[in-house]
This record gives C-alpha cells, sequence and structure tokens, in this order.
C-alpha cells in the first residue's frame, strides 16, 4: 500500500469538475517539452532514473531512508510513497515535489486519499 500524488493536464480537473468521473476522462497530453522540464527538474531535485519502458519512465528519491518513486507517462506524473520507514518525512518530500512541478501551472496536483484536487 502507498500514498499517492498524482499531476494531470488541467483539463483533466476541468472535466471531472464537470461531472465526469476520473477513469473515464481521456487524458490531456502533457506537451513534451513541459514533460522534458519537469524531467530536469527531478534529476536536479535528488531523483535518479531506476527504469525505462515505451510507455514511462521512473526516477526513485536518493534518500535511502525512505523512497519516493515518481512514473512520468505521456498524460500523467504519479508519485507513490509507500508507508514504512519514514512515511510521514517521505510524504512531505512527494507534496513539495509535486507543488514544485505544478508551479509553471501546466498541471494540476489530485490526491486520491483525499479526493482532492490543487487550487
Amino acid at each position: 500500500m502507498s500514498y499517492n500524488i498524482h499531476l494531470f493536464h488541467p483539463d483533466v480537473k476541468r472535466a471531472v469538475l464537470g461531472g465526469e468521473p476520473l477513469e473515464k476522462v481521456a487524458r490531456t497530453s502533457i506537451p513534451p517539452a513541459v514533460r522534458e522540464q519537469l524531467v530536469q527538474q527531478l534529476l536536479a531535485g535528488n531523483y535518479e532514473l531506476q527504469a525505462e519502458s515505451p510507455s514511462s519512465v521512473e526516477y526513485i528519491h536518493k534518500n535511502k531512508q525512505w523512497s519516493i518513486k515518481v512514473t512520468v507517462t505521456a498524460s500523467e506524473i504519479a508519485l507513490a510513497v509507500p508507508y514504512w520507514d519514514d512515511a510521514e518525512n517521505a510524504i512531505a518530500e512527494a507534496h513539495k515535489t509535486a507543488s514544485e512541478l505544478s508551479l509553471s501551472g501546466s498541471l494540476v496536483i489530485y490526491i486520491p486519499q483525499a479526493q482532492a484536487w490543487s487550487e
């Protein structure tokens, strides 16, 4: 089990607030230039490449006491924090990372545990 944070294109939030269930919303792609900028922010922010596939790239935080995994796809950035050692600090760091990635206004944050969107 893990604590999750998702970042989407603002169109996804608009569709959900308009009444469409998140699971059924057509996911608007994050522009490639924005994705690349976000990846550079991750690499500069103490994350390292963990795995690549044709549909996603995964990064992991370098802190050895806890884990944050960031998965980047064409239409979503997902942060996952397992509930183990020092989960409270890892969750705080994940929120900080998500906030930094959304500063440009290109993405909005969704917290599934609270079913809440960022402002």
